[in-house]
């Protein structure tokens, strides 16, 4: 048995319980897929909301159970979180904490071509001695939902993005799964085909790229490459994570590696040189070929048709 959120509200009311409902909506023009694949990545709930702090407990295909701690009006508070996508039902919640229970479930819709409405149906139940409560229950909600939007709308915008650029998400079945989700080292992001790299450009290591700068190549998708100097050292990056397809500019470097912003993946440089080597240098990276000669760092295409697969 796997109940709706209509019939867990039901529950409640005949269990004497006084339910607030409202639904609260955000709309853009990305996909159904997307929005599930945020609902359902578990993951990102680390890195992209400070205001929370999960501890898992139980986390299959299609449910995730966890301890929710949510930074409110400056406290950590814990809420127990249930989570499942039943066959033929929306993706379903319900929170408790203390005399308060929480049932949240989505729907889509689309108001205008191209685009996805999503609305979050929230059903807050209170005892009836504090049903006067429940309008400073249904702010805070309302305030805690803005702060999620603020961390989930640009993943979804940036997955909106490389998808008009001809890029595509792989999973695994018909539905996105909160367990696969926790392999951040799956290559989820299919190059668009006949993709090319950037034409041939050189830098001047004292000028363009001294100690402490950094040089951004190409667009930011996975044929982009993102050159940070430390010192003397220079580490070529690349500019799109592939596991889901995050923009890994501006990432902080700390001991040669970069991590991603949305997962915690960390990124090895694709290259590296000494900029003081005395001898002329060439380094491969990905589908370049790195070439110092003096001051002057030359970045080529490799031959040949650059692969689908990401470097």
């Amino acid at each position: 048995m796997i109940k709706s959120h209509d019939e867990l509200v039901a529950a409640l009311k005949a269990a004497g319980v006084v339910v607030d409902a409202f639904t609260l909506a955000s709309e853009g023009d990305y996909t159904e897929a997307d929005a599930e694949w945020n609902y359902k990545d578990v993951p990102h709930l680390f890195y992209v909301h400070p205001n929370m702090r999960p501890v898992l407990g139980i986390v299959e295909h299609d449910k995730n159970i966890f301890i929710s701690m949510q930074r409110i009006l400056g406290l950590w508070l814990p809420f127990s979180v249930v989570s499942y996508h039943a066959p033929a039902q929306p993706e379903t919640s319900f929170t408790t904490w203390l005399f308060y229970t929480l049932v949240v479930s989505v729907r889509y819709m689309h108001p205008a071509s191209g685009t996805c409405r999503i609305e979050t149906i929230y059903s807050v139940g209170a005892p009836k001695l504090l049903a006067w409560t429940l309008p400073i229950v249904r702010w805070l909600i309302k305030r805690n939902y803005r702060s999620l939007m603020e961390g989930d709308t640009p993943m979804r915008a940036r997955r909106v993005d490389l998808r008009k650029r001809g890029y595509e998400f792989s999973r695994t079945g018909d539905r996105y799964s909160f367990l696969e989700s926790l392999d951040i080292t799956r290559s989820n992001v299919i190059p668009p085909r006949g993709a090319v790299p950037f034409p041939a450009a050189e830098i001047d290591l004292n000028d363009d790229l001294p100690p402490g700068a950094e040089v951004l190549l190409g667009d930011d998708g996975h044929l982009g490459l993102r050159l940070i100097r430390q010192g003397d050292q220079i580490m070529v990056f690349p500019r799109l994570c592939k596991h889901e397809g995050a923009l890994l500019d501006g990432q902080i470097c700390e001991k040669k590696r970069i991590r991603c912003p949305w997962h915690g993946r960390v990124v090895a440089p694709l290259a590296e040189l000494n900029a003081m080597h005395p001898d002329r240098v060439e380094r491969k990276a990905g589908w370049y070929l790195l070439k110092r000669e003096g001051t002057v760092l030359s970045i080529e295409p490799c031959a040949g048709d650059p692969p689908r697969e990401l470097v």
